[in-house]
């Protein structure tokens, strides 16, 4: 069984929830017990929406139904393409200031991003060492962020990837 978890991990851990769970897990692979784990689902997700999270159960991970999409960084725009750009190209910014956001076109219809994201940068910094931060963030066609009830921050993005923050 995979989970995914919307909230933070203590709850799928250490609550009765959680532990009743593992108990259950353990016993039947553990001890042999003959319970009721065969029901269980092999993957549960809990897909974020904006009032909260759906739980949702699936048969593999990643999805089989998965469409794989490849999205280039286009430094002249700021935009996110399914092309890579012809020409080499960079983008600057000050360590300590806003970063750099690159945006798609306002998708034209309700999209689920459910699985792994990853990202490839080539990267020069000014200084011995840098941190960086990559978030997947949602904006309305008019630009207006779009944020989510997280278990920590009231308004997290949609995804954070940062060193000491797992994916």
């Amino acid at each position: 069984m995979a989970g995914v978890h919307g909230i933070e991990h203590w709850t799928e851990f250490y609550t009765r929830y959680g532990v009743t769970l593992q108990k259950r897990f353990f016993d039947r692979f553990l001890k042999g017990l003959d319970n009721d784990w065969k029901k269980q689902p092999k993957v549960q997700l809990q897909v974020r929406k904006i009032d909260g999270f759906v739980q949702r159960a699936e048969k593999e991970w990643p999805l089989a139904r998965t469409r794989w999409t490849k999205l280039y960084l286009n430094p002249v725009d700021c935009s996110l393409n399914r092309k890579p750009t012809e020409e080499a190209e960079k983008v600057e910014f000050q360590a300590l200031g806003d970063g750099v956001t690159f945006m798609t076109p306002p998708l034209k219809k309700e999209t689920e991003i459910t699985g792994p994201i990853a990202s490839k940068l080539f990267v020069s910094s000014s200084t011995t060492d840098a941190d960086l931060f990559l978030v997947l963030r949602v904006f309305t066609p008019d630009l207006k962020e779009v944020v989510f009830q997280g278990a920590l921050d009231p308004t997290p993005p949609l995804h954070r990837v940062a060193p000491g923050i797992p994916s």
